[in-house]
């Protein structure tokens, strides 16, 4: 890597905020790559770490009206409709999705829902 192409993390960044740094830059080039305006209806698909970041800069303009979809929230709705029905073998490997690809909280109701399946 070429010096000309670092640029320091000031001292007063925590390192965990710094980690952020490219997702945010993702974030911005696509909020700016939309063109998303005053009063604009907006759908972001996917509550990720760059789903996040994406709704949290477009919650910033005016007017516009924001949705966040996130897949991993339908994922744990089959799997409770599993647990419903006394299903083990249907939520479990739904449940292992979500603690996969799905946001931290949504992980954590997945962890709890599976420690459930494992004491019943």
């Amino acid at each position: 890597v070429k010096a000309d192409d670092v640029a320091l993390v000031p001292e007063a960044v925590p390192a965990q905020r710094a980690t952020l740094a490219s997702n945010l830059e993702t974030a911005v080039t696509a909020m700016w790559d939309s063109r998303v305006s005053v009063g604009d209806r907006v759908l972001v698909v996917g509550f990720g770490i760059v789903g996040s970041l994406v709704a949290r800069l477009l919650s910033t303009i005016p007017g516009v009206k924001l949705t966040v979809a996130d897949i991993s929230q339908g994922k744990l709705d089959l799997a409770r409709a599993y647990l419903d029905m006394r299903d083990a073998n249907g939520a479990r490997p739904v449940l292992m999705e979500v603690i996969a690809e799905g946001s931290s909280v949504q992980q954590a109701e997945a962890r709890e829902l599976l420690g459930r399946l494992e004491t019943d």
